[in-house]
């Protein structure tokens, strides 16, 4: 589907573009980056939601969790560990549980999509295999589907939450294993699933509310900041922090999908297009290839020159997007690179 390689491009340039701000100027400054917080906003749950709407199949089958494990495990591992032997001077094996322990200090989005895309599998393995015994009809109904997805997310939703608060409670232990992301997540790849079984049946209706959706967005990002805290209201509770952040994040990726409905012609076929749903085909190979070798080196170049704020973070932005894909292309004329960097498997 041509709209949704094109959501996948402008989420991966909206990922360079806020990481472009954050190593330029550092979190301090980048959380109060306007800019920066309407991205963040929305990016990451968007390009959650999109991997569970482009997962869900009727029926499942083990060989799903071998792709993904085959797809992001590599690249989770192995880009840091070559990233630190080249810019470091070492190869540590303890990295590998250091990622375990906290995956947000490197690839996190890849762990966390191969932990919430393998629970949602076994499960709908499991619910197949007890369907064969009770009715094959109505364990296969989009009703069906739908409460046995809702359920098992919130469940997941909720087992995290909890680890986490006890986690993070606990002053002898200093890891989360990536709990807290998983919690946030999980709710955008089971809502990516579920909107993938209703799909055909709202399809009209989000290409006319595209303009409504982004206004909706627009005035709630404007409020939005690092840390899912809503400025209009002080002190906010974790309950109203939690509940701003899912209104936003989910007003931004159905804004737009309606903008992608409305504007993205399957006929459409201008440069700009085809560049775009291009960079949507290897998101993955950017995300980790950038973060790993590209934005770093680029930006200790342009902070020697002291540009203004926007050329230097434009700079950042073009250079480490189009070296991504430089360093993709030459990635893929080895044999066994192309696996353990860009997650590319035989499947």
């Amino acid at each position: 589907m041509k709209n949704i390689d094109c959501l996948k491009g402008i989420a991966i340039l909206l990922v360079v573009l806020g990481h472009s701000i954050q190593y330029l100027y550092g979190n301090e400054v980048a959380f109060h980056n306007r800019l920066f917080n309407y991205i963040y906003s929305f990016h990451m749950p968007l390009f959650m939601f999109i991997s569970g709407f482009v997962s869900y199949k009727i029926y499942v089958s083990w060989d799903n969790i071998k792709k993904r494990a085959y797809q992001l495990l590599p690249p989770f591992f192995i880009c840091p560990l070559i990233a630190s032997l080249l810019f470091e001077g070492k190869f540590e094996i303890n990295s590998f549980l250091r990622l375990l322990k906290n995956p947000d200090s490197g690839l996190w989005f890849l762990y966390v999509l191969f932990i919430i895309s393998t629970y949602f599998t076994i499960v709908r393995l499991t619910t197949q295999r007890i369907g064969r015994g009770i009715s094959e009809n109505d364990i296969t109904t989009q009703k069906w589907q739908t409460i046995i997805l809702l359920v098992s997310g919130l469940f997941l939703f909720f087992a995290c939450s909890i680890v986490s608060i006890k986690l993070s409670n606990n002053e002898d232990i200093n890891f989360d294993c990536g709990t807290p992301l998983i919690a946030l997540h999980s709710v955008f790849y089971m809502s990516g699933l579920i909107t993938k079984i209703y799909y055909e049946r709202f399809i009209d209706l989000l290409k006319k509310s595209w303009m409504f959706l982004m206004i909706i967005w627009f005035l709630l990002a404007s409020f939005w900041e690092f840390g899912h805290k809503p400025t209009f209201i002080a002190n906010p509770n974790l309950i109203v922090r939690v509940a701003y952040y899912y209104i936003t994040a989910f007003a931004g990726i159905f804004m737009m999908i309606a903008a992608s409905l409305k504007f993205v012609k399957q006929e459409r076929d201008d440069w700009m297009l085809k560049s775009i749903t291009s960079l949507g085909t290897m998101t993955l190979g950017i995300y980790a290839l950038h973060l790993s070798f590209i934005i770093g080196v680029v930006r200790d170049w342009v902070v020697l020159f002291e540009w203004n704020h926007e050329l230097s973070v434009l700079t950042v932005f073009v250079l480490t997007t189009l070296g991504s894909v430089l360093l993709i292309k030459i990635v893929e004329l080895g044999n066994l690179a192309p696996q353990l960097i860009l997650g590319k498997n035989q499947f």
